[in-house]
């Protein structure tokens, strides 16, 4: 196996992907199953777009901060 001596605690990356992201993408399934009334029949496609957009805000903040390969591997997959 080709694991490195480094910590292997979860950086802050990790954990939001681990911890948070599960829960964004289940609340935007969520929004998007909401039938919306005729007078403002995007409001909620709006609102799970506003949530995934500061996912990513999130994941692009981490990321410089993310230490190893995995991690910034595993971003760059959320990212794409």
């Amino acid at each position: 196996s080709n694991t490195s001596p480094v910590d292997e605690s979860p950086g802050a990356l990790a954990k939001y992907l681990s911890e948070k992201v599960p829960g964004i993408i289940e609340e935007y399934d969520k929004l998007w199953q909401i039938p919306d009334p005729e007078e403002d029949p995007y409001k909620s496609k709006y609102e799970a777009r506003k949530l995934l957009e500061a996912g990513v805000q999130e994941i692009e903040r981490l990321w410089p901060e993310a230490q190893s390969g995995s991690e910034s591997e595993r971003g760059s997959e959320m990212l794409a």
